[in-house]
């Protein structure tokens, strides 16, 4: 079913179209007085479309939020993401370096910490999990932040510590480190049982979920690593993004709230389905459009070349 600014956008489309084809004409035209020596010396015919009215009858079918033009929203929810996620970052690169200094950890080095390609790809990594788990992380526009903590917490401590250097080994060589993998910024979906047919109960200690709302997995804490230092500084870290994923939850809830959602609108406009229908339940839109000519000219030169734009008559 077709929605409501796509039929005044066909009909718009098909106005300018009909002046298009008065022109495809009036060359053809203008090719054929070419060819007779009489007709050669009276103007060509040209149909000029000034201004059209359309009276557009049409019921409302359905109106339902649109996805896809629902972009203020998530362009607002996006800024929220940058900005935090520079806080993040910030933050918690401003408690390892503190505590660190004071009290280094025995397992883990921090000198990496403060380059540019440092807080370049840290930034990156919390920037690309928060847009890439968008869906996962809302629910009815409230931001999970706790969610969010267990799945920002192996990506904020894999960036700000790297395995120490072993010692040198018996040939006088310096040992490799040991550098785990990065871990994913996308969190796979919990899968979830269908709700039961009719007449079958739902499976056995699963309760139907009568919508299937996307859901992220629950990440295992990080095990202690039996460097007191280090989990002191990792515990710090923690608290420090619950704090900034709590405030960020309430500013996602703030700005999803205040800002309108984009709708979408269905409608019958055939008259065979419109003739089924109460006078009542029919709408009208009156379209006044004309339309504006445009040439060729040339405005200015640039390294010898002319540019050319379109400029109205």
């Amino acid at each position: 079913m077709a929605q409501l600014h796509q039929v005044i956008g066909a009909i718009l489309r098909d106005i300018a179209q009909a002046r298009v084809a008065s022109d495809v004409f009036s060359r053809d035209v203008s090719k054929f007085y070419e060819q007779d020596s009489l007709l050669r010396t009276f103007p060509i015919p040209r149909t000029d479309i000034k201004e059209v009215t359309v009276d557009l009858k049409f019921a409302v079918a359905k109106t339902d939020v649109d996805p896809v033009r629902n972009a203020e929203r998530e362009a607002k929810t996006s800024a929220v993401y940058e900005r935090y996620g520079q806080v993040v970052v910030s933050a918690s690169t401003e408690i390892v370096r503190g505590m660190a200094e004071a009290q280094p950890p025995q397992t883990m080095a921090t000198d990496h910490i403060g380059t540019t390609e440092f807080a370049k790809e840290f930034t990156r990594d919390v920037l690309n999990f928060f847009e890439m788990n968008s869906r996962a992380l809302l629910q009815n526009d409230d931001f999970r932040d706790e969610q969010a903590h267990a799945g920002l917490m192996p990506i904020v401590f894999y960036r700000l510590f790297r395995p120490k250097m072993a010692p040198m080994d018996m040939a006088g060589m310096p040992g490799m480190a040991t550098f785990p993998p990065p871990p994913p910024l996308m969190m796979a979906p919990v899968w979830m049982p269908p709700p039961p047919m009719p007449g079958m109960p739902p499976m056995p200690g699963m309760a139907p979920s009568p919508a299937m709302e996307p859901m992220m997995p629950p990440t295992p804490p990080l095990p202690p690593s039996g460097d007191a230092n280090l989990d002191a500084i990792r515990n710090a870290v923690s608290e420090k993004l619950r704090e900034i994923l709590s405030a960020m939850k309430k500013e996602i809830h703030d700005v999803r709230q205040s800002t309108p959602q984009d709708y979408m609108v269905e409608v019958d406009v055939t008259a065979d389905r419109l003739g089924a229908m109460l006078e009542s339940s029919i709408s009208t839109i009156k379209i006044t459009a004309g339309i504006r000519n445009y040439t060729w000219s040339q405005v200015e030169q640039k390294d010898g070349e002319p540019i050319r734009r379109l400029v109205p008559e």
